[in-house]
Formats: C-alpha cells, structure tokens, sequence
C-alpha cells in the first residue's frame, strides 16, 4: 500500500510547496467523472443543487466566479496554486479545522462552457484526504434561472480520514451546501 503525504500543513506558504511538488503527479482518481451516471464501487456521492441567479449575466458572472476560485473563498477556504480554473491547472483549498489546517491538492480534469453552462470539474492529487472528482457546473434554466450544481464522487484516502468517515460525511455535506450558498451570496 503506497502511504500518502499527510494532508495537515503548517501554513499558506507550506500548501504552496507541497503543491509545487506535485507539478507532475498524476490524479489519485481516475475512475468516471463527477458529472456522470453512479459512484463507483467504493466511493461516495455528493450531489447539492441550488438557484443561485437570474439570466444569462448571472450565468457568465458566475463562470469567472467560479473559474477564479471565488465561489471556493467565499465557502470559506483559502486556495493556493493556479489563478484560474483551466485544463491542467493546481490549486490547493486550504481549510481551518479546528486548530489544524488541512490542504487538499486537486488538478483541474474538464472546463465546462457551452451556450447555457459554466463551470469546471477537478481530482484529487496525492495529499488531498480524499479521493475523488468534484465538478462545479451553473447552467441557465429555461425559467431563467441560474442553478449551481456540485456534485463529487469521493472516498477517504488513507487511515485517517478512513477512521474519520462520519466526520468527513459531515464535513463533505457542509462544503457542497456552502459553495451554493457562496455562490448565491456573490451574486447578490
């Protein structure tokens, strides 16, 4: 069993070298991806949904929202790495948990654009406590509504955050609701 960096660092300034490290890493996930069909075998679905806006001003708006990490800094995390969410781009969420911080490297795996969606989907890199993709799309509803979906197709990777599963199910559910609620909030 190869054994994974941990996922707890010291500071910002730490997760952006922990992240340069992993220029060249491959996804620990490689199974399909997040907007499609069922989990598998062994991994967990997070699918949160949400009216976040109106119109097609809402929908371009929250594409560079999201594409520039915001709607992520507005849940509450703080994201290192890549400016922008594009094809091959690292970033690391880092998140307060309690009195720890926790990184969660991830490479961008697909940009979403089309004439009513906007969004991206990333996976996992070794050091992210999970395993898994997470796809972040907002589409413009023929009501005229702008609805975000985030949905992620996840596991634990490793000991810990295996003997922690009730806590990460809580903690993966109060992340998905808090990016719809981000995003909401920004386009307010």
């Amino acid at each position: 069993m190869r054994v994974l960096p941990s996922p707890f660092v010291t500071s910002r300034g730490d997760a952006e070298r922990r992240l340069a490290l992993l220029a060249t890493a491959a996804p620990t996930y490689d199974g399909p991806p997040a907007l499609e069909g069922a989990a598998p075998q062994g991994y967990r679905l997070a699918d949160e949904r949400g009216d976040v806006g109106r119109g097609t001003a809402d929908l371009e708006r929250l594409g560079e929202l999201l594409r520039q990490w915001q709607v992520h800094r507005g849940a509450g995390l703080d994201v290192v790495g890549a400016a922008r969410a594009d094809v091959g781009a690292r970033c690391s969420s880092v998140a307060r948990l309690g009195p720890a911080l926790v990184a969660a490297p991830c490479v961008v795996t697909a940009v979403h654009e089309g004439a009513d969606v906007r969004g991206f989907s990333y996976a996992t890199l070794p050091g992210h406590p999970e395993r898994g993709e997470e796809a972040f799309v907002a589409r413009l509803g023929g009501d005229g509504l702008v609805r975000l979906r985030v949905r992620a197709i996840w596991r634990p990777a490793g000991l810990l955050p295996t003997l922690g599963l009730p806590l990460a199910l809580v903690l993966q559910r109060r992340a998905t609701v808090a990016y719809v609620e981000s995003a909401r909030a920004l386009l307010s």
